[in-house]
């Protein structure tokens, strides 16, 4: 479905080390450099993702409906920040890279288009619950029902990631059967999900004097995640 060839240039020169002869770049100089990469990477893949879902395969040049389209390119910069977080979150776990040499296009859909952009909304969310609870000065977490429900999302949050990082390690190890069980526990998820956000719409409404700036961020935050899911299930 998406091109391989980006990563695999990427994935062959990420493992270069030099010379005994030659002194290493300094940190900031490789930071940089791996930056750069997965910016070049995001980039790559986020828009042959959406030219693909979108039915065209003219991969390197954009039809003018979507070069000037204000949606396409926020929706690519929302999907590209995505993938780029998730995957520097799990490059820290060494999964940033193809599950295996010889992975598959269906793997390498589940990890662009599925784990990554999920898990990078996942570690923006956890950003955003630190945040909130720190902020709060009305006695600690435990004596507010907002800061509850701030560390409950946290916990959530956190599990969620957890999961995905399990969903990689089983793709590699070949287990079938977790790997089924991955992709129920994020369906489920995705269940929960859409039933929790239905009814906070429905019973507090969308103009309640509690729905903040940095509550309805997080409420389409979760929209978004949502949405990775989905799209990763139907792949």
């Amino acid at each position: 479905m998406i091109s391989f060839e980006e990563e695999n240039e990427d994935l062959l020169g990420s493992h270069k080390s030099p010379y005994f002869w030659e002194e290493p770049d300094p940190w900031y100089y490789q930071l940089r450099d791996v930056i750069y990469d997965d910016c070049v990477f995001a980039y790559s893949q986020t828009r042959d993702t959406i030219l693909d879902f979108s039915g065209d395969q003219a991969y390197y040049k954009l039809a003018w409906y979507l070069r000037y389209n204000p949606v396409y390119w926020a929706a690519f910069a929302v999907c590209s920040t995505s993938l780029f977080v998730g995957k520097r979150a799990h490059d820290f776990l060494h999964q940033g890279e193809r599950v295996r040499l010889d992975e598959t296009e269906a793997e390498h859909d589940t990890r662009i288009m599925w784990i990554y952009p999920t898990d990078g909304v996942a570690c923006m969310l956890a950003m955003m619950d630190l945040a909130l609870i720190a902020y709060m000065g009305d006695g600690g977490v435990f004596q507010s029902a907002t800061g509850t429900d701030d560390l409950l999302s946290l916990v959530i949050t956190s599990t969620v990631f957890v999961a995905n990082c399990r969903f990689y390690a089983a793709m590699k190890n070949r287990n079938a059967w977790e790997v089924k069980m991955m992709i129920v526990t994020n369906v489920v998820y995705a269940t929960s999900l859409t039933v929790i956000l239905s009814l906070g719409i429905s019973e507090v409404g969308w103009f309640n004097q509690y729905w903040t700036l940095p509550r309805r961020i997080t409420f389409f935050m979760r929209v978004l995640q949502l949405n990775f899911i989905i799209a990763g299930a139907c792949t």
